[in-house]
């Protein structure tokens, strides 16, 4: 019987149920392959790349221990903010 394939829950992201998969795939002892062959079997088109999965298991290899993203400086993905907005509508009208 093949197994299951994986569904996203809404209280967990997607991005971690996947680091999961890869940290227990890697920890289990399977190659990078493997590795992303379970994922493509178990999330199909959503699973993660063979770039990012090899990219993970180099992390853990090399101690990561946390599935969340790290801390960036730098500029913020979004700057919303009132001003800002006000802004740009005057700069249109």
């Amino acid at each position: 019987m093949p197994p299951k394939k994986a569904t996203m829950s809404m209280e967990i992201p997607g991005r971690l149920i996947q680091r999961c998969c890869i940290w227990f795939s890697w920890k289990c002892g399977d190659v990078g392959k493997v590795t992303v062959n379970k994922l493509n079997v178990w999330f199909g088109r959503n699973a993660y790349s063979q770039a990012t999965v090899y990219r993970w298991i180099q992390e853990f290899e090399s101690g990561r221990v946390t599935l969340s993203d790290l801390q960036r400086s730098g500029k913020p993905k979004t700057a919303r903010s009132e001003d800002k907005v006000q802004e740009c509508k005057d700069v249109v009208n």
